[in-house]
């Protein structure tokens, strides 16, 4: 099951509606709550690498919804052992089009751990923190 349907089958549609009433925002919204997207994030990271899971982080990241995006980063948060300066070289683009706080702080704790493992980007990471 793609993770779309995975989310819009655990949605509640009065929630969706709830929150659109109350967040002004161009994104589209699942009425999926954070833990079951945490639980997908899991299911996802146990599926693929982290090489591979770019591809995945791509197609939720363009799709316009806005718990696609969070599911995105809240999976790629879970590869933190395999982060890299290539993780980096993937994560920077897509810094300019964070819209979301709770997405700004998934991304400031996977920059942190891109830190840990590649001490040598702190100074130009820490220009994005």
């Amino acid at each position: 099951m793609t993770p779309k349907r995975a989310l819009r089958k655990l949605g509640n549609k009065q929630f969706a509606e709830d929150i659109k009433t109350y967040i002004k925002s161009s994104h589209n919204f699942f009425s999926t709550r954070v833990p079951e997207i945490k639980t997908m994030a899991k299911k996802l990271h146990e599926e693929y690498s982290l090489k591979q899971f770019y591809k995945v982080f791509n197609k939720l990241w363009t799709s316009g919804y806005e718990k696609e995006r969070s599911l995105a980063v809240y999976a790629l948060q879970m590869y933190e052992e395999d982060f890299d300066s290539s993780t980096w070289e993937f994560i920077k683009p897509k810094l300019k089009e964070i819209r979301d706080y709770d997405q700004i702080r998934s991304i400031k704790d996977i920059l942190k751990g891109i830190i840990k493992k590649c001490p040598k980007l702190k100074k130009e990471i820490s220009k994005f923190v």
